[in-house]
């Protein structure tokens, strides 16, 4: 079968930080070692601390089938978000699109000038096209009214501009049904060579934290913003340590919450219990997810959760906040605990802190499920028979 020539759209790449960067990256870097032609349309590092920031992750380089064109328009910053703004995107979409002869067009987010744009013109010159859905619309932290406007823009574009949809849950198959477009369900990945148990990397990070043998450490990765939970997670830490001496808590990340979250450790004399490491190269976290026993994953709003499949493939036991994507990764009581409240949080960690054999079942479990259904082959391998299938389907219409 022969290869494809494929664009992956997207305002979101290393060296920016998160969760869609790391997917697209390593998505990008796979469809090429399965012999693929790859072209990543992306934007310019927003900064110089970006850039410098990039130069820690080391990421592995994609193979040279993978090329990465970067656009230098104008950049918003919005919630510590960097989406393109710049009209000039459209006519370069149009060329880019014009000169390459791509199989298939994929693009990363419903609401990115860059994305839209490339789907337009690559919808004009009939190329197949595809969206992923990385998040979800309707999220408690939103007003009801302005979910459901926002989620009707994005049914409108993806009907508009799309052949076909990528969402990483069913949850988020259900809210773009509206669309009339064939969906299909593909859950994020893990580089399961690099995310796994590690007993070396695990005594060399919590000797250099300060930990000893006997302190369970919950973990905590993400970043530090209201809708992935960090203040929950406080709460029930303040809790915790009351009842458990050798309990330890271990927060990685960083944002606006980082500020408050610090000075209320402080406030309450905790930071011999309670670490905030701050941010760490994505690339560096297999290290620190093999130094806890326990992954708390209180996010709120999770279309997949990137950082609770690292720390499962790691054999890492989690404690997640049931959400949209949640509820499709852990199985509760096999694979880890699935709590709905902040007392359902203290519980199920305090159960697992004073139970090593508990947390040891639930780890392995979690370990063998990732790698089962969530290695980036997979992903991959499935994302490709979509490609073809759209391929397949816009010829036979024409």
């Amino acid at each position: 079968m022969t290869n494809l020539r494929i664009c992956l759209l997207t305002d979101c790449y290393p060296p920016g930080i998160g969760g869609i960067e790391n997917h697209v990256y390593c998505l990008a870097t796979q469809l090429g070692q399965l012999g693929h032609s790859v072209d990543v349309i992306t934007h310019r590092p927003v900064n110089s601390n970006v850039v410098q920031q990039a130069r820690k992750l080391e990421l592995p380089l994609p193979p040279a089938n993978v090329v990465v064109r970067r656009s230098k328009g104008m950049i918003a910053h919005i919630n510590g978000a960097d989406p393109m703004i710049d009209p000039r995107i459209i006519g370069e979409m149009r060329s880019l699109m014009r000169a390459n002869g791509y199989d298939v067009v994929h693009g990363h987010s419903l609401a990115s000038l860059l994305v839209l744009a490339g789907l337009r013109e690559a919808k004009q010159l009939g190329v197949p096209t595809l969206i992923t859905k990385h998040s979800m619309t309707l999220r408690p932290t939103l007003p009801v009214g302005i979910s459901h406007i926002l989620l009707n823009i994005e049914t409108r574009i993806a009907k508009k501009w799309a052949d076909g949809l990528i969402a990483l849950s069913q949850a988020a198959v259900q809210e773009m049904s509206a669309a009339g477009l064939p969906v299909y369900v593909i859950p994020g990945g893990v580089n399961c060579e690099h995310w796994r148990p590690d007993p070396v990397a695990r005594r060399r990070v919590r000797s250099s934290l300060g930990y000893r043998e006997d302190h369970v450490v919950v973990g905590y990765l993400a970043r530090l913003v209201p809708s992935k939970g960090g203040m929950s997670l406080l709460r029930v830490a303040t809790r915790l340590v009351q009842v458990l001496p050798d309990v330890r808590f271990l927060f990685i990340g960083d944002g606006p919450m980082r500020p408050q979250l610090e000075r209320r450790i402080e406030e309450l004399g905790l930071q011999d219990r309670i670490t905030m490491l701050g941010f760490k190269p994505w690339w560096e976290t297999p290290g620190y997810l093999n130094a806890m026993d326990i992954f708390a994953f209180p996010s709120y709003t999770e279309a997949c959760g990137l950082a609770l499949l690292e720390a499962m493939a790691c054999g890492i036991a989690p404690v997640s906040r049931i959400n949209a994507g949640t509820r499709e990764i852990v199985t509760n009581g096999e694979t880890g605990y699935l709590i709905t409240s902040d007392e359902e949080l203290f519980q199920k960690l305090l159960e697992l802190a004073q139970d090593r054999g508990l947390r040891n079942r639930l780890g392995t479990n979690a370990h063998h499920a990732i790698h089962k259904r969530h290695s980036w082959q997979a992903v991959a391998e499935r994302t490709v028979e979509v490609y073809r299938e759209i391929i397949s389907r816009m010829r036979g219409r024409r």
